[in-house]
C-alpha cells in the first residue's frame, strides 16, 4: 500500500475492505502518494488516525476531462487528497 497505481488492485487480490491510517503508518511509510483519502469512503477518523472503506467511494470522487479516473489524477500530480476532489485542470 505505497500509493503505486495499482494499489486498488493489490487491496482487493489481498482481500482488504478497510484500510487504517493512523501515526505509526505515517511514519513508517512516509509516502507522498496516498489515493485513498480521495478514493475511497471515510468511515471514521480523530486524533487516532482514519478508517477508509475501499469498496465506497468517497462522495466527492470527480475525475477531470482527459483523466481516466481519480487515481490517475492522483499519480499524475494533478490532485492532492486535500482537494476536495477537483483535479487542477478542472479548477
Amino acid at each position: 500500500m505505497n500509493g503505486a497505481a495499482n494499489w486498488r488492485r493489490a487491496a482487493k487480490a489481498l482481500g482488504v475492505r478497510y484500510m487504517f491510517w493512523g501515526q505509526d503508518e505515517k511514519n513508517e511509510l512516509p509516502i507522498k502518494q496516498r489515493p485513498w483519502e480521495v478514493t475511497s469512503f471515510l468511515v471514521a477518523s480523530g486524533d487516532w488516525g482514519a478508517i477508509y472503506d475501499l469498496n465506497t467511494p468517497a462522495p466527492q470522487q470527480l475525475a477531470c476531462d482527459g483523466c481516466v479516473g481519480v487515481d490517475e489524477c492522483l499519480m499524475e500530480g494533478r490532485l492532492s487528497p486535500y482537494s476536495e476532489g477537483m483535479c487542477k485542470e478542472t479548477k
